[in-house]
């Protein structure tokens, strides 16, 4: 199990920080840590991968409104419905109400806890977080290059056991274009830029 501290003291680490607990939140450095940490876990989170995705059903109250789970990041319904969330609830754009009045079958991805992800998605995280903070810290383009390699790394490894796991339909998912071009940050050394995984 990878903890959001245990993460913060790896990112830390690439700049000679020692590490620090989670009563030392007010740290400047383990602010500024979390604060990417917490950016790169709300895009990551938003992917469409094999564990933080399912199929549901939701139902409508009897007023005809859909609640929308409490932890979804997004909805997809499987019959091309124009439905998204708005609040805490499901909106129909054509009809321009949140009035549905039917069973909406769709795709719902959650928001998953770092600490309850599978190991492929806490590397990557804990490498992309490193190359990002490090970055933002004007590292050098020689250590830059081994976190870039280093995430790239773990990257790979992601995509190939989500598609092991989620087979084809992750292709057809909101989340595979910016999955396999992400961009990372350019420092003047030229570090980073387009990545695109083959």
């Amino acid at each position: 199990m990878t903890a959001k501290i245990d993460i913060i003291n790896s990112m830390l680490a690439t700049t000679g920080t020692l590490k620090l607990s989670s009563a030392d939140s007010a740290h400047p450095a383990y602010i500024e840590a979390d604060l990417i940490l917490t950016n790169e876990l709300e895009t990551f989170n938003s992917m469409e991968l094999w564990f933080n995705t399912s199929k549901r059903e939701l139902q409508p109250d009897v007023d005809g409104r859909i609640v929308v789970p409490s932890d979804a990041l997004w909805v997809n319904p499987t019959n091309q419905e124009n439905i998204s969330i708005r609040g805490q609830y499901l909106w129909d754009h054509d009809e321009n109400t949140d009035i549905i009045n039917k069973t909406i079958y769709c795709t719902i991805a959650i928001a998953v806890p770092i600490e309850h992800m599978p190991p492929a998605a806490s590397q990557y995280i804990r490498a992309l977080a490193r190359y990002t903070y490090f970055l933002d810290q004007d590292g050098d383009a020689r250590k830059a290059q081994h976190y870039m390699t280093a995430m790239q790394r773990a990257e790979y490894n992601l995509y190939n056991m989500n598609t092991k796991l989620s087979g084809l339909n992750f292709f057809k998912g909101p989340g595979f274009a910016n999955f396999a071009t992400r961009r990372y940050p350019s420092n003047a050394n030229g570090a980073g830029g387009n990545i695109k995984i083959r």
